[in-house]
C-alpha cells in the first residue's frame, strides 16, 4: 500500500496528545469498511442491529467510510484514490468482531499498540463541502484506560495554507464514559466551527485520537455518519 507524508493532522494531536514528534500517517487501512446493501424485498439476516437510530429511506445521512454499516445518501469511498484512511505512525490496528455491534452485522475495535498517543484520520484528495451536515454521530465503547479520553475532528483548507485548520473535541464532553458500555454521541458540527474549521472545505473528514496505553487496550467504534439536523 502507498505510504505517504501528510501534515494536515500534526497540529491537532499535538495539542492532545502532547508528542513531539511528527507522525507518518503509515499505511491505509480501508480493508475494513463496511458498504452493507440490502434490497428493499429482502429482510435484513437476524444477526442485524438497527442501532440507535436507523436510517429510513429518503433521510438524508452521510457515511464517513468506515465504522458504520446502515443506509445512507451520500458517503466518502475509502479506495486509496480519493480518500485514504491512515493509521499514524502504527499507533494502532484495526480489528473486526462479529458479535457486540452498535448497528449493523459488526463492530471494529480500535487496539492500541502500546505507544506514548495514537491517532488515525480518512484524508481526502480534494476538500469536501459538508456545510450541510449538522451533526457528527459516533458510539464509543472501552473500559480500558488507554482509552479514558478520546478525540474526534476534522480539518479544513489545504496542508500549508493560511485557512488550513484542524478542530476537535473530546469525546466525554457528549456524554462518552469509560465504562464498558455503548455510548452515543451527537456532536454538532457547530462545534468545529467555533474552534476554526470551514465547514465548505473540509480535508480531513474525520480524525481520532488519544495519549498512552499498553498493547491490547481497545476501543469499540460504530454508528458513524452525519446528519443534517
Amino acid at each position: 500500500m502507498k505510504r505517504a507524508r501528510l501534515h494536515t493532522h500534526f497540529g491537532l494531536l499535538a495539542l492532545l496528545v502532547g508528542f513531539g514528534c511528527r507522525p507518518d500517517p503509515g499505511a491505509e487501512d480501508y480493508a475494513s469498511q463496511e458498504a452493507f446493501r440490502f434490497d428493499a424485498g429482502d429482510p435484513r439476516p437476524e444477526a442485524y442491529v438497527e442501532g440507535p437510530d436507523p436510517w429510513r429511506e429518503g433521510e438524508p445521512r452521510f457515511g464517513l467510510g468506515l465504522f458504520y454499516e446502515d443506509g445512507r445518501t451520500e458517503e466518502v469511498v475509502i479506495d486509496d484514490v480519493a480518500a485514504h484512511f491512515y493509521i499514524y505512525e502504527n499507533t494502532f490496528t484495526v480489528v473486526a468482531a462479529d458479535n457486540g455491534q452498535r448497528e449493523g452485522l459488526s463492530v471494529d475495535q480500535i487496539v492500541h499498540a502500546g505507544t506514548p498517543w495514537w491517532g488515525g484520520g480518512v484524508h481526502l484528495e480534494a476538500p469536501r463541502d459538508l456545510s450541510a451536515w449538522k451533526t457528527l454521530h459516533v458510539s464509543l465503547r472501552s473500559s480500558d484506560g488507554a482509552f479514558r479520553t478520546v478525540s474526534l475532528g476534522m480539518t479544513s483548507g489545504a496542508e500549508g495554507s493560511p485557512d488550513n485548520a484542524s478542530a476537535s473535541v473530546d469525546a466525554t464532553e457528549y456524554g462518552y464514559e469509560n465504562d464498558g458500555r455503548w455510548h452515543d454521541l451527537k456532536i454538532p458540527i457547530a462545534d468545529l466551527v467555533a474552534k476554526g474549521l470551514d465547514p465548505a472545505a473540509v480535508k480531513v473528514v474525520l480524525l481520532l485520537g488519544g495519549g498512552s496505553g499498553t498493547s491490547a487496550e481497545s476501543l469499540a467504534i460504530d454508528a458513524l455518519y452525519l446528519t443534517q439536523d
